[in-house]
């Protein structure tokens, strides 16, 4: 069964298109990341957000 994938990169609310090389080396970069955590499972649905810190 061949799963469909979807992948989102939004910079500053932005929507930010991504080839196909690109949506692979963030895939594979965070699925491998996530397959040295305990407890997970790396083929599951990632989600991630990086936010900086306002300035005070």
């Amino acid at each position: 069964m061949n799963k469909e994938k979807e992948m989102v990169l939004t910079i500053d609310g932005k929507p930010v298109a991504l080839n196909g090389f690109v949506r692979g080396i963030i895939e594979g970069a965070l699925r491998g990341i996530v397959s040295s955590l305990k407890g997970v499972d790396p083929d599951g649905e990632i989600s991630l957000a990086i936010r900086r810190k306002k300035k005070q």
